[in-house]
């Protein structure tokens, strides 16, 4: 009896103690911590779990800029997390005070075996790989692959203009962006446009062993996606608690498993271009020049364990970005036809003929339609949390006020995106904020350029940005040029006005973008003489080249 007494106190004294601890615990990072002075979420000065809960709803970017809305231009959203509402606040932490930053250690959770140049924290090492990585992606080798862009998207508009049935071109634009990204990055041709046999892959890349999960509760039910990147933007936002005693392996199984079959794919399309005795083609990749090039400053070259490391954001980064941008852009020029028919007088002006679309001095001048991809990717960018910075030794000041060391900085993308001080109307899809030609002064140009970081900005920003913007570009003016495209009068975007705002293209941020639509219906351009553009798919451009080299699978059951 006597023992059971003393077990009994011993459990009710540790439980006490626990319970003060926690309070003590609360208590500090209420009230004695370096960041307590700053307004957010109580919750979020509390525990990291609130923002790593908004992660996994897909939600945080919609969350970050509400909390601005409520408390004002900068906000607490973690206990040693601060996030900034201001152009001056993106301009010193990103770029001319990024002497005092350096990105925040919380992205080592994205690292799987050697870093690459989205997950590596030391800003020397870094300066080194993307100098390499940036000869995969220069000006001159875009122009080498152009054929190979536009040969993609070519097949994919004559295929999306086959039928009368609208098409949900957000899974179609993953098709096109992957088989651009197989062949540009690796040398590969899977043809998802042309069959379903390896249309599991951009699935498995968004979605991999997809768990459909639907919550009931009072106002309607929503869908939520689970999927890999699920699991990994979670541990962005809280890569502690969710670890101990690895409580991740039992809260997303599949995502782990997820990530393990995408790595071996990855692992399988890198090895056959590292092969001497790889086709010709492989010689001209992405992957084939990382493997030869030299970082011209210290001589270097990459190894094979850091080339797949590289491959593996080069393949998600190639495909789900570029798909999203270009979701985005034809729903807003769809939702906005006063838009969509400027678009369209400008592209059929300028251009005599399909075959003219091409990089050059032509393309430089579809000034509105760059303007619409611009406010398209301001609305909807596809990556729309903050991508933090840690403060290094000595501090930092931004806005003004100064920060010790250790406590991570941000700007939150959407957020500042439609601030505005910055956006007037910021919720109004209107391409002409971007140009002085249509009589918006020069000084409110420049604020929404100050405040205008889709790709962030400053040397950690989008090394990929030329490319998108060349692929994105592209696609629209040969799109508009050969078609004429309309929602479809049913399968427009449902408004759900706890999630976004209407007329708006929605998205949920896990990282990388999850998105639904827009369905569009395509038809061919009538010629004013009464022909269309094109009347089959074999008469747009000679069918992709075969390749020699065998495709490799997911290994997916």
């Amino acid at each position: 009896m006597a023992l059971m007494y003393s077990l009994l106190r011993a459990a009710l004294l540790c439980a006490l103690f626990g319970f003060i601890s926690a309070i003590v615990f609360c208590i500090r990072r209420l009230y004695w911590h370096p960041l307590s002075k700053y307004p957010g979420p109580f919750l979020a000065k509390i525990t990291d779990l609130y923002a790593a809960y908004h992660a996994w709803r897909g939600d945080i970017h919609i969350d970050l800029w509400r909390q601005h809305e409520r408390y004002g231009p900068i906000v607490r959203y973690s206990p040693n997390q601060l996030n900034f509402n201001t152009a001056e606040a993106l301009k010193e932490i990103y770029i001319s005070g990024a002497k005092s930053f350096q990105k925040s250690p919380n992205y080592r959770v994205l690292r799987h075996g050697a870093a690459n140049t989205l997950t590596m924290i030391n800003k020397e090492e870094h300066a080194r790989r993307r100098r390499i990585v940036s000869q995969g992606l220069s000006d001159a080798a875009v122009r080498f692959h152009e054929p190979t862009l536009m040969a993609h998207i070519q097949k994919c508009f004559a295929l999306l203009s086959g039928t009368d049935e609208p098409k949900n071109v957000a899974s179609w634009f993953n098709y096109l962006s992957f088989d651009i990204m197989a062949d540009v990055v690796f040398g590969m041709q899977y043809n998802l446009l042309g069959s379903t046999a390896n249309r599991a892959i951009p699935d498995a890349i968004e979605q991999l062993v997809t768990t459909l999960i639907y919550l009931q509760g009072d106002y309607a039910d929503h869908l939520i996606l689970s999927r890999s990147n699920v699991r990994v933007s979670v541990l962005l936002q809280s890569p502690v608690t969710p670890r101990i005693a690895r409580i991740d392996r039992w809260l997303f199984p599949k995502a782990i498993q997820a990530r393990d079959q995408f790595l071996n794919f990855v692992r399988g399309l890198v090895d056959k271009v590292m092969k001497p005795d790889c086709s010709p083609k492989a010689t001209t990749t992405i992957v084939s020049i990382l493997k030869n090039a030299h970082d011209p400053v210290t001589g270097q070259k990459l190894g094979s364990k850091e080339v797949l490391a590289e491959s593996t954001t080069l393949c998600v980064a190639g495909s789900d970005t570029s798909s999203t941008a270009m979701s985005a852009t034809f729903f807003y020029l769809a939702n906005s036809p006063k838009a969509y028919r400027r678009v369209q007088n400008e592209v059929r002006s300028l251009f005599s003929s399909a075959e003219e679309i091409r990089i050059g001095p032509k393309l430089s001048k579809l000034v509105f339609v760059r303007a619409c991809i611009e406010e398209a990717l301001r609305m909807s960018p596809p990556t729309g949390a903050s991508l933090y910075r840690e403060v290094l030794q000595g501090g930092a000041t931004v806005n003004g006020e100064w920060f010790p060391p250790g406590v991570d900085l941000g700007v939150p993308i959407y957020a500042i995106q439609h601030n505005p001080e910055y956006y007037p109307s910021p919720f109004e899809f209107r391409p002409e904020r971007w140009l002085e030609s249509e009589g918006t002064p020069k000084k409110s140009i420049e604020a929404a350029r100050s405040a205008f970081c889709p790709f962030s900005v400053g040397s950690r920003s989008c090394v990929g940005k030329h490319m998108a913007l060349v692929e994105l570009t592209l696609a629209v003016a040969y799109a508009v040029y050969t078609l004429d495209f309309e929602f479809h009068p049913e399968k427009q975007q449902a408004t759900d006005k706890r999630w976004g705002i209407e007329d708006e293209f929605k998205l949920r941020d896990h990282i990388t973008a999850s998105k639904d639509g827009p369905h569009l219906r395509f038809t061919p351009r009538v010629m004013p003489e009464g022909m269309p553009v094109f009347e089959n798919v074999t008469e747009l451009r000679p069918v992709l080249q075969n390749r020699s080299m065998t495709v490799p699978t997911m290994g997916m059951s």
